[in-house]
């Protein structure tokens, strides 16, 4: 009778249990809940293994053709069941998501894509989990030559202070979004030949006021809006609204230029593409005032 019921108590404490993580055997099936992680895996050739993506991921055109699964604030955790995915990766905290998968038996793989150590260091953890070992080498060593290659270029040409603005809502230049030392972006505008006015600030994506603008006084002004449409008429009306502060050089000398490609703020492997982005804005001549730089 003993050995009965510890059998019968060993069966309901196994029953009540979190499943344990699925093993690597069989076929992958991955959701991904950022668009750098997504671009990650179908760099690395993996996206036969892709069977869900946020609502933000947008490249490669032909992941738009994946199931969304909602974002960073409402993960479709009820359509994450019925997929039944082997393995989620995503960056940051997402609770709700670590839950699920800590309940439901998934691999998590949380990634941390913040510089261009990270980023590189990121697509080899990915590779990794992935089998995609040698795939991913190849990719962090072509991106390597790349960036070399720009810096080594950049180097010969004279820095310009550059200001980094991001997501700058229409209207009157008052507070802005920038981003520090620490960041991809500010390592990009290094690569491309740029001094970051605020890369001592504190914060990795810290607001700073019109008046420190002022103070530091860039040459050039990269106004980030990733994603945006803009016609020629609305790209010279956010121009003109950088006239509140038409002492600092880069507004004086019009030389004020929108970035609206959408793998601006995207910290995967077109980070290359955005250092001879950030370059050619650096290096292009004034703006005109209904010109489009982009």
């Amino acid at each position: 009778m003993k050995l009965y019921t510890s059998l019968i108590c060993s069966i309901i404490l196994l029953w009540g249990c979190t499943p344990a993580p699925q093993e690597s055997t069989g076929a992958r099936k991955i959701v991904s809940f950022t668009p750098a992680i997504t671009e990650i895996l179908y760099a690395l050739d993996a996206d036969d293994m892709i069977i869900g993506v946020s609502d933000f991921c947008k490249y490669p055109p032909v992941a738009q053709q994946k199931q969304r699964i909602g974002g960073l604030f409402n993960p479709n955790l009820e359509l994450l069941l019925r997929l039944k995915p082997t393995d989620v990766f995503l960056q940051g905290k997402m609770e709700a998501v670590h839950r699920f998968c800590d309940k439901n038996g998934i691999r998590l793989h949380t990634i941390t894509l913040e510089n261009r150590d990270s980023i590189t260091n990121g697509i080899q953890q990915i590779g990794d989990a992935l089998d995609r070992t040698t795939a991913a080498k190849t990719l962090r060593q072509y991106m390597s030559e790349e960036w070399q290659a720009m810096t080594t270029a950049a180097s010969s040409r004279k820095t310009e202070p550059v200001f980094i603005c991001i997501g700058r809502e229409p209207g009157p230049v008052a507070s802005c979004s920038t981003a520090n030392t620490s960041t991809f972006l500010s390592e990009a505008l290094k690569a491309a030949g740029g001094s970051n006015i605020c890369s001592d600030v504190i914060g990795h994506y810290p607001t700073i006021s019109v008046e420190v603008l002022n103070m530091r006084n860039p040459a050039v002004i990269l106004d980030l809006q990733p994603g945006r449409t803009l016609t020629p008429a609305k790209y010279a009306d956010r121009i003109r609204e950088w006239n509140t502060i038409s002492s600092v050089d880069a507004v004086k000398n019009g030389r004020v230029f929108i970035l609206t490609n959408d793998f601006i703020l995207v910290p995967g492997p077109r980070i290359t593409e955005l250092v001879k982005l950030l370059e050619n804005a650096i290096t292009h001549p004034p703006a005109s005032k209904d010109g489009h730089n982009e």
